[in-house]
């Protein structure tokens, strides 16, 4: 049974994303991590890379291999290194 989620993406990454806000809403299958939703993403660009990606959920960073329920609103960044 597919679950529903949202994910909002920012900084770079929502030139990767049509949708207005970088807001995009997924079906995924139940038990999908946050690092199969950034692979899921990737197939729309490789600016997506799980190496690369911090995510959160209302405000805390939380680990690639956190599974998603259905209702869940992800936020992606992409890490930038510089020096």
């Amino acid at each position: 049974m597919p679950v529903q989620i949202q994910v909002t993406v920012y900084g770079i990454l929502v030139l990767a994303v049509p949708e207005p806000g970088g807001r995009i809403e997924l079906a995924v299958p139940e038990g999908t991590d946050v690092q199969g939703v950034i692979e899921i993403l990737q197939e729309r660009s490789p600016l997506f890379e799980p190496r690369a990606s911090l995510a959160s959920m209302e405000g805390v960073q939380v680990p690639l291999d956190r599974v998603l329920r259905d209702g869940d609103h992800l936020q992606l960044y992409l890490m930038l290194g510089g020096g």
